[in-house]
Parts: C-alpha cells; sequence; structure tokens
C-alpha cells in the first residue's frame, strides 16, 4: 500500500507541476509531437449541457478514464484534490471524460460506481479516438485549442478490453448505456 501511495504522490506533485507551469505560460512542457491545433473539445454532462473547451488562457486537464481501469480509480480522489485545488483560481479546470460511449442519466450511475464526486462527462463526439488514445488513463492538457502536454499510461491492455469490462462491470451494478447495447 506504501508504494502505491508513493505513485499517487508523484503523479499528483508531477500534474501540479505541469498545471502551474501551463497556468502562467511555461513553454517547456511542450514536446516537439504536442502543440498542434486540435481544435475545440466539446464534450457532454449528465444533462446533455455540452462543454466547449474554448476559454482563452483556461488550461483544462482532459482526464479520459474507463470504468474496470484499477489506475484510473486510484488516482480519481488525487485529481478531485488538484481541481479543488486550482479550479478556484480560474485559470484551470478538469475534465473527467469516461470512455465507453456513457452519456445522459447513465453517467450518473458511472460516477457514482466509480466513487467520483466530480462530474463525469461522455464523449459525444469521439475525441478519445480522434487524439488516439489507446490506454487509460491518459491526460491531456489543453489551451488555447491546442495540446501542450499529453501523459499516458503505458499500454497493457487493449483500450476496447477495457470499456468492455467496465460495461459488464456496470451492466452488473444495473446501470446500462443505450450506446453500449449497440455495440
Amino acid at each position: 500500500m506504501k508504494g502505491l501511495r508513493e505513485v499517487a504522490m508523484r503523479t499528483h506533485l508531477g500534474v501540479c507541476g505541469v498545471v502551474v507551469a501551463l497556468a502562467f505560460g511555461t513553454p517547456v512542457l511542450a514536446s516537439p509531437s504536442d502543440g498542434d491545433p486540435i481544435g475545440t473539445l466539446r464534450f457532454a454532462d449528465a444533462d446533455g449541457q455540452a462543454i466547449a473547451l474554448d476559454q482563452p488562457g483556461m488550461v483544462y486537464l482532459v482526464d479520459f478514464w474507463a470504468l474496470g481501469c484499477k489506475p484510473c480509480m486510484q488516482e480519481m480522489p488525487d485529481l478531485e484534490r488538484l481541481a479543488k485545488e486550482y479550479e478556484p483560481g480560474g485559470r484551470f479546470r478538469l475534465v473527467s471524460v469516461v470512455s465507453g460511449g456513457w452519456k445522459g442519466k447513465d453517467l450518473l450511475k458511472v460516477a457514482d460506481q466509480a466513487g467520483a464526486k466530480m462530474t463525469i462527462y461522455g464523449d459525444p463526439e469521439n475525441w478519445n479516438d480522434r487524439l488516439d488514445v489507446d490506454a487509460f488513463p491518459t491526460k491531456f492538457f489543453v489551451r488555447d485549442g491546442t495540446v501542450p502536454a499529453r501523459k499516458a499510461r503505458r499500454r497493457r491492455r487493449p483500450v476496447r478490453s477495457l470499456e468492455a469490462r467496465g460495461r459488464k462491470s456496470a451492466e452488473a451494478g444495473g446501470c446500462r448505456s443505450s450506446a453500449m447495447s449497440r455495440r
């Protein structure tokens, strides 16, 4: 358990450093493959209300995760603490996006099952695939329509396998998405 706490603390400190650097304009974090314009990302909450990541100067941390992904669940409390610490300053916002086609009120059930206290968003525009997310959790920092930094967990299991595992787990708990029944 001590090892997990150390990993969580390193992750939290690393993310905090990136947030601070991006919020205050430090360009050092962008790698050569990052920084390309991607346009405006949009996600939807349980009420179907869209959030557009287009506020000038705002640093968005977009966390793509899957129900059934153990590392995703383990870091969620740290991400919530990070959001509580930095969102009040008005220059940072955490956007937690569950993969797997969840939408509408099923997002509330997914959040409950994951133990999340923050708003969980669905991905109706399929940014998960458009940004080539191939492992969970994967985080993108987005500012002014560009991705200055990306952090992905090393891939151990195919993304579709995790999504299927999350659906199976959610369905066992009574949480089913109409989008999942089409897959």
